[in-house]
C-alpha cells in the first residue's frame, strides 16, 4: 500500500487541479419519473455543481475509418478534481457540449482526480 506524508496528497491534488483548463457543470435528471399514464416524463437536467475539468480524447470501440473519412463515437476521458461526487446517472456539460457519463473511476495518480469515461451527445 502506498502511503503519503501529511500534506503530500493535498499537494498532488492541488498540482493536478492546476492542469484543469475548463469548467464542467454536473447535471442531474430531476424529471423522467413514471407518469400516471405509465410512460416516462421528459428528462429535466439541472446543474448541481460546477468544477474544474480537463477533457482528453481517447480511442474507443466505435472509432473506425470509412474510406478516407474517420468516424468516431465521440468518447472522451473527462478528468475532475478529487472528491467530486458524480455517477453514471449524471451528465456533464462543458461549454455547449453535453456528455453522457458511461463510467466513473479513480485515476492512476492515487486519488488526485476522478476520471469519467464519457460519450458526447448530439
Amino acid at each position: 500500500m502506498l502511503a503519503f506524508f501529511p500534506g503530500e496528497l493535498a499537494a498532488i491534488q492541488d498540482e493536478t487541479a492546476s492542469a484543469f483548463d475548463t469548467t464542467a457543470e454536473i447535471l442531474r435528471n430531476d424529471g423522467g419519473e413514471e407518469t400516471e399514464t405509465g410512460g416516462e416524463g421528459e428528462p429535466d437536467w439541472n446543474v448541481i455543481a460546477t468544477v474544474g475539468a480537463l477533457v482528453l480524447l481517447v480511442t474507443s470501440p466505435g472509432d473506425r475509418s470509412e474510406g478516407e473519412k474517420a468516424v468516431t463515437d465521440e468518447r472522451r476521458l473527462i478528468r475532475l478534481p478529487a472528491g467530486t461526487a458524480i455517477t453514471s446517472a449524471n451528465q456533464l456539460r462543458i461549454g455547449s457540449q453535453t456528455y453522457e457519463v458511461l463510467s466513473v473511476g479513480g485515476d492512476f495518480a492515487y486519488g488526485a482526480t476522478v476520471d469519467c469515461q464519457c460519450k458526447r451527445l448530439a
